[in-house]
């Protein structure tokens, strides 16, 4: 965090400020006093893999302090060796103050980013396996964890002649099995789903 005066010159900074300066060595001269509106405008900072955005933030900056704008939020990626962080700059007006205009702070949100770009993973995967999924000629179920039945593929009503609309909610067994199935594989079969394990084993289904 620190505070601007009028002009954007730097009136004050908190511990992590200082720490984070002296650290990285990302904020060398941004220090009490110093021209933190014109060194957004025109330093590069050799760690970050973008120029902080500086001209957008100290346009931003500009903006906030001529009260063009009630406030200014922006995000950039920084790199410091090989850690890699994102971070994200609120800047707002201080009211009533005879020295302080503004008040900068950058919060690091790499925890956040990162999990976005998981998910985001995660639904890309998800999308390609459930296509995958949909035209296999083999038969697949998704299940909650109870065992209820919340997807069918095409494969699986070819050969049970159930439609997902028919089975939406059930439990697979209670009705693709019958009195030729084996019960001890059976037995098997709900222990490992029960204990979340996974499995291979061979069973008599019936066809609708």
């Amino acid at each position: 965090i620190c505070i601007l005066d009028s002009q954007g010159r730097i009136l004050h900074v908190n511990r992590a400020w200082a720490e984070h300066r002296h650290e990285e060595g990302t904020l060398v001269g941004f220090d009490v006093g110093a021209d933190y509106l014109s060194a957004c405008a025109h330093e590069h900072f050799p760690s970050t893999d973008a120029i902080l955005a500086g001209e957008d933030l100290a346009h931003g900056i500009s903006q906030v302090l001529s009260g063009a704008v009630e406030r200014h939020v922006s995000e950039y990626p920084c790199r410091h060796d090989a850690d890699r962080r994102w971070f994200q700059v609120h800047v707002a007006p201080i009211r009533d103050s005879d020295r302080a205009a503004a008040i900068v702070v950058h919060s690091d949100i790499t925890d956040r980013v990162l999990a976005t770009e998981r998910l985001a993973r995660v639904d890309r995967d998800s999308s390609i396996l459930a296509l995958v999924a949909e035209y296999t000629d083999n038969s697949v179920v998704i299940t909650d964890a109870q065992a209820r039945i919340l997807w069918v593929n095409r494969g699986f009503t070819r050969r049970t002649g159930y439609e997902l609309a028919e089975v939406l909610g059930r439990v697979p067994g209670t009705f693709l099995q019958g009195p030729g199935a084996d019960p001890l594989t059976v037995a098997y079969i709900r222990d490992q789903l029960r204990a979340q394990e996974g499995f291979e084993a061979e069973i008599l289904n019936y066809h609708k």
